[in-house]
């Protein structure tokens, strides 16, 4: 939270358990350096597969209560991660003709752990449904066997923007998101 605006600071990030299941920490790793020269990433110092120390984003974590105040910061700032081209600089993690087949791949290994998660706790057992149904419909809406090999369908997603993953900057002219995955 955003009292400390000292360039010395940093942040200490542990992984959550069984989070490697669902988020390459590789690529996110490569996707942060890659974001960090656009001022759409903080700067990574080390990281390891358990653990990261990024540079410090000032500022203050939104609430729910706040987002309807920012929407305008949000959708400008989620524009500048939608319009970063996806190319050739971004060597092997993103090659064009992978794009669409990596993307129903990770949609598929997200949708086998969030059903594991589902079936061993027995509250959330009718979500199941929902999120495979959910899972048909992107595929029918996007043409969903990978072999689509339209680039310009693909954007770059931080894939985790909640309320406390958007940082209001101290002027308050700007957000910016943390945690991404």
């Amino acid at each position: 939270d955003g009292a400390n605006d000292d360039k010395s600071s940093v942040i200490v990030r542990l992984c959550g358990e069984n989070t490697s299941a669902i988020i390459n920490r590789d690529q996110e790793a490569l996707v942060m350096e890659l974001l960090g020269p656009l001022d759409l990433s903080p700067k990574i110092f080390f990281r390891d597969q358990v653990s990261s120390i990024t540079s410090f984003v000032p500022g203050s974590t939104l609430t729910i209560g706040d987002v309807s105040r920012f929407t305008n910061l949000i959708a400008r700032e989620m524009a500048r991660w939608h319009s970063v081209p996806i190319d050739s600089s971004w060597g092997s993690l993103f090659q064009a003709e992978d794009q669409q087949a990596a993307f129903w791949k990770k949609l598929d290994e997200w949708l086998t752990v969030s059903v594991a998660s589902c079936q061993e706790h027995p509250v959330l057992t009718p979500l199941v449904a929902e999120l495979e149904a959910e899972a048909q419909s992107l595929r029918s809406l996007l043409g969903g066997g990978g072999n689509h090999k339209d680039k310009e369908t693909l954007a770059l997603c931080h894939n985790d923007v909640q309320p406390l993953n958007i940082v209001l900057d101290p002027s308050g002219q700007r957000v910016r998101f943390i945690d991404l995955e």
